[in-house]
């Protein structure tokens, strides 16, 4: 029981070290977006900053509002997250193929 417990938990673990590299991967990518779209770098770092502390504050305060009725809030987390990133990987695919000559283009 105790091993299915450490193992659970280092299986979270890595679920969200992955969620946040992909969190910054995809921040420094709409920063360079912005980046060409305000002409300079620190405007666009500092929107791509705001927008996601803003994120996170209005997602912990609407959790904290709900999270005493909702029943399991971790597999609720998981079908947010893997649709989010269903949605988001071809946008992660088609920026990494602009900017590298292996992939195909037909």
């Amino acid at each position: 029981m105790q091993n299915l417990d450490v193992t659970r938990r280092r299986f979270l673990l890595g679920i969200f070290v992955v969620s946040g590299f992909t969190g910054l991967i995809y921040e420094s990518i709409w920063s360079q977006y912005l980046k060409l779209f305000l002409g300079h770098a620190a405007y666009a770092q500092t929107v791509v900053l705001a927008i996601f502390m803003g994120g996170m504050a209005l997602g912990s305060w609407l959790v904290s509002r709900y999270s005493a009725r909702l029943r399991q809030l971790l597999s609720r987390l998981r079908l947010r997250g893997s649709s989010s990133g269903r949605r988001c990987a071809p946008s992660l695919i088609e920026s990494a193929c602009s900017h590298s000559a292996t992939c195909n283009r037909d």
